[in-house]
Order: C-alpha cells, then sequence, then structure tokens
C-alpha cells in the first residue's frame, strides 16, 4: 500500500522533471507540449491526459512484472527496493544539478526514439484533436532517465496498481509547468532554489527507502551469526 509520502515524493519527481524537459532536453519534450498549448486548453488537456495514461501503462506493467518475480524470489524484493532508493537519490542529483549520470540511460534510449520520430511528424501534420492524446501517449517513450527511473523507483511500490498510481502523480507534477508552458512556467522551473529544494528532498527521501531493506539485511545477518553459534554449541 503507498502511502502519502509515497504520493508527494512522485510529485516532486515530476515537479522537478520539469525543470529537466525544459533545461535539458533539448527543447524535445517542451516542444511538444508548446504545439499543444498553442492550440487552445483543450489540445494542451488531450495531450496532458495522454501523457498520465501513458505513464500509468508504464508503471502498471513495471509493477505487474516485478511483483509477479518478487512472488517467486524474496530476495528480488530486497533488490529492487535497494535500488529505487538509488534511483531516488541519482534523480535527487540530477535535478539538483549536481550529477547527471542518469543522462547515460538517454542516450541507450536513442535508438528507440529515433524509430518513433516519423510516426509523431506525421500526426503532428493531421488535423483534429485526438492526434494531441496519441502525441501524450508517446511523450513516454521519450528517452528520459528521469521517467525511467521513476519506473524502477514505481515497481518497488509492490503491485501493478501502486506503481501506476506513483506514475500518474509524478505526471501530475509536470502539470504546472507544461499546462503553462511560456515566460511563467520555464523561468519558475528554471529556479535553481527550486531544483535544488526537489532534489534535496528526494536525496532525503532515497536514503529513507533504503532503510527498511538494509534493517532487514542486518536483521538477516544476526539472526545467521544467532543460527551458528547455537550449532556450534550443541555440537
Amino acid at each position: 500500500m503507498i502511502s502519502s509520502t509515497d504520493l508527494l515524493a512522485a510529485f516532486f519527481i515530476g515537479l522537478g522533471s520539469s525543470a529537466h524537459c525544459f533545461g535539458m532536453c533539448g527543447g524535445i519534450a517542451a516542444s511538444f507540449a508548446t504545439g499543444a498549448q498553442s492550440r487552445g486548453l483543450s489540445s494542451a488537456l488531450l495531450f496532458n491526459s495522454g501523457r498520465l495514461i501513458s505513464y500509468a501503462i508504464l508503471g502498471g506493467l513495471a509493477g505487474f512484472l516485478v511483483s509477479g518475480m518478487s512472488m517467486q524470489m524474496s530476495s528480488l524484493q530486497f533488490a529492487v527496493r535497494c535500488l529505487a532508493g538509488l534511483m531516488l537519490i541519482a534523480m535527487g542529483l540530477y535535478i539538483s544539478g549536481w550529477w547527471y549520470g542518469l543522462s547515460r540511460l538517454e542516450k541507450l534510449a536513442m535508438p528507440l526514439w529515433r524509430k518513433i520520430q516519423p510516426a509523431i511528424a506525421q500526426l503532428q501534420k493531421r488535423g483534429g484533436l485526438g492526434r494531441f492524446i496519441v502525441l501524450g501517449l508517446l511523450w513516454g517513450f521519450l528517452p528520459c532517465g528521469l521517467i525511467y527511473s521513476s519506473l524502477i523507483w514505481a515497481s518497488a511500490s509492490g503491485t501493478a496498481f501502486s506503481s501506476a498510481t506513483l506514475m500518474v502523480f509524478m505526471g501530475l507534477g509536470t502539470l504546472p509547468a507544461l499546462l503553462s508552458v511560456g515566460y511563467f512556467g520555464g523561468q519558475l522551473l528554471r529556479a535553481p532554489l527550486l531544483r535544488k529544494v526537489s532534489g534535496v528532498l528526494l536525496i532525503l527521501y532515497g536514503f529513507w527507502t533504503l532503510v527498511v531493506p538494509v534493517q532487514h539485511l542486518y536483521m538477516y545477518s544476526q539472526m545467521m551469526e544467532e543460527g551458528e553459534g547455537s550449532h556450534q554449541m550443541n555440537y
């Protein structure tokens, strides 16, 4: 079961990711939102609805896969939880501008992005509002290290539903910027103080996420030592 703290963390990931979209994606992501926004509120809402649906689908699939494997291997839950905590710390460092290691994930995904670029170009040329929701759906396949890292973190929540919910809240965190593309949205989310505060909060939450698996590992090691001690005494 996900907590309000988890939902708040997901929202802050989205809020910080908005600054990443404007400042580090070379304008690719921002151009999507600008194109939708310039055609009116209905286009922008459809576009962002598509994004949220895309995040929910990706989150649900990731959560389903991890929860299914965790039923077979309890050690996988420990590994995924540790990885989720490390990813939160990495995202915090990335958003705050202190370390850009996650950009390597974006480079790995570039071949996929090149494959879907022609389809996106065709959709942008067509008329009708329906294309905007499809463009929003395709947003989830953008080569973004923060989205992929968010998926790893969300999948550690335990179920497909909770993972999808966390990804939706991450998407909601991006709405303030992407529904107000322009001076205020761009300038506000480029603010160094906001980015650093968001980054620090994610780093702290990442360390908190690591507490549980580290505690379990410590308790397991203690049990193993006690078991070996009692075995030697019986011998």
